[in-house]
């Protein structure tokens, strides 16, 4: 028996109805089909707090980092590169030897930054600064303020010098009265020219290489380092001497140092800066009397009389070897005992466009021995006792030809192959050059040829070689210049 046609109607109409509601519900689920599904908005990145700091306890000196309003992404600006993690960041390090213990204590930070997921950006803390012109300067010497935004960057991979953290202990307690209190009779606050240089002309950095040969195990150490180094840097904005000139006017003050040592008569500039990296080299040149005061780890201190302390230092005479006694104590800064002007590429050298002199350098620490040969007196190396020794002469083939290069480029290479370079302080991967920092010269801009931003080729080091060690030359000392003392 068939159901009455009043039930097929029935049936058709709720058919109809739930297929209906069926196209309603898919419909509501397409993209922008919903009333209530609306784009998602971007939070403004002016949100971020503007009074965020960061402290970095580093090298007794506490400095500050701002953490800008422009900071929006999560990561860390780094050695001119953007690290989102502190796997990545540590990945990076780790590819260049660097320990990332050792970071971590150096750059407590910079790990809170990622752990806190803010950028900080602006100026790199790193052995090189951000390539594409000067980073921000830094306005005091015990705090850095970062005020730019930056996400890219081309610099390529530098790598961070080390130098001793210990003042080896000196070997006699006699301190002769100082040689150097005579009162100034000129006023000088410009750097000498190139022509003529700091020491004197019998100094190993004055002293071209000459028929110097190559030592027997030339070959093996060259072949190590250019196996070991992605490419030969030039620190020019951060981890390298920052230069400062005194006159008759410049007060002079007393400065302390580590384990006790003090340094009188210091001339202590008013525009006396720190660099904002952890290790720093300050050089004050007083011209009138004929010295330079050389400070590692230089910084302010409420303790000292001066307001001044740094971990170690000494005194350098401007016309002698610009090689300091290490054995005898306090270290001076380089773990060679190589004063700070020696070996510095200074702006005046490109002013001339040529450098007359040689060059300091730094090589990867593991390709370094314990020992030291002259002019070195020391070694802050961890290599093996058949590693090149501290104190190492590397000298360009001069016949290697220049064609091709830039003047910047250029530059540094006559100077490789006409005096070389010393091996002065050990780095973690790279073979480094020092040049004058340029974020203390007076208007505070880069002056150096680009090229030594981007790093300059290693295929120079495959025509080197290290040559015979020069004379013991004559060291400055505390004895000979009454400084330190305790």
């Amino acid at each position: 028996m068939h159901p009455p046609l009043r039930t097929h109607v029935y049936h058709v109409i709720l058919i109809v109805v739930l297929f209906a509601l069926g196209v309603t519900s898919a419909f509501a689920e397409l993209p922008g089909s919903h009333k209530s599904a609306k784009a998602p908005t971007t939070q403004k990145v002016t949100n971020a707090p503007t009074t965020h700091k960061v402290t970095h306890k580093i090298a007794r000196a506490p400095r500050i980092a701002k953490i800008p309003k422009s900071a929006s992404k999560i990561g860390l600006a780094w050695d001119g590169r953007l690290f989102s993690s502190k796997r990545q960041l540590r990945s990076y390090l780790s590819a260049r030897g660097v320990q990332w213990r050792k970071f971590s204590r150096l750059h407590p930070a910079a790990i809170r930054v990622l752990n806190d997921t803010r950028v900080l950006e602006g100026k790199c803390r790193s052995v090189k600064n951000c390539s594409g012109g000067a980073p921000t300067p830094t306005p005091a010497p015990t705090t850095t303020t970062t005020t730019t935004s930056q996400t890219t960057t081309t610099t390529p991979t530098p790598t961070t010098t080390t130098v001793p953290t210990t003042t080896t202990a000196p070997t006699t307690t006699t301190t002769p009265s100082p040689t150097t209190t005579t009162s100034p009779t000129t006023t000088t606050t410009s750097a000498p020219t190139p022509s003529s240089g700091y020491y004197g002309s019998s100094s190993p950095w004055n002293t071209p290489v000459g028929s110097a040969g190559a030592v027997s195990q030339s070959s093996g150490w060259v072949s190590a380092l250019y196996n070991a180094i992605p490419e030969i840097d030039v620190n020019r904005g951060a981890w390298t001497p920052s230069v400062f000139y005194a006159d008759s006017s410049t007060p002079r003050r007393t400065w302390t140092l580590s384990d006790g040592w003090v340094v009188d008569n210091v001339p202590t500039p008013t525009n006396l800066g720190i660099s904002a990296e952890p290790e720093t080299w300050t050089v004050i040149v007083d011209a009138a009397r004929g010295l330079e005061y050389d400070f590692f780890d230089a910084t302010k201190s409420s303790s000292s009389p001066s307001g001044w302390t740094a971990r170690n230092g000494g005194v350098g005479r401007l016309n002698g070897s610009g090689w300091w006694n290490n054995n005898l104590g306090p270290w001076i800064g380089h773990a060679s005992g190589g004063e700070n002007l020696g070996g510095l590429i200074l702006k005046a050298d490109v002013d001339a466009g040529q450098i007359r002199h040689a060059l300091a350098c730094s090589a990867p620490k593991n390709l370094i021995a314990t020992t030291a040969v002259s002019p070195a007196m020391t070694s802050d190396g961890s290599g093996s006792s058949s590693a090149m020794p501290m104190g190492s002469r590397l000298q360009l083939d001069p016949s290697y030809s220049l064609a091709g290069m830039d003047a910047g480029e250029a530059m540094i290479a006559r100077a490789l192959q006409t005096y070389g370079c010393y091996i002065i302080d050990s780095s973690s991967g790279s073979l480094v050059l020092f040049a004058e920092n340029y974020n203390f010269l007076p208007n505070r801009t880069n002056p150096y040829p680009s090229s030594w931003g981007n790093g300059i080729t290693k295929e120079l080091v495959k025509h080197m070689q290290v040559v015979t060690p020069v004379p013991t030359p004559t060291y400055d000392d505390r004895n000979v210049l009454g400084q330190p003392h305790k």
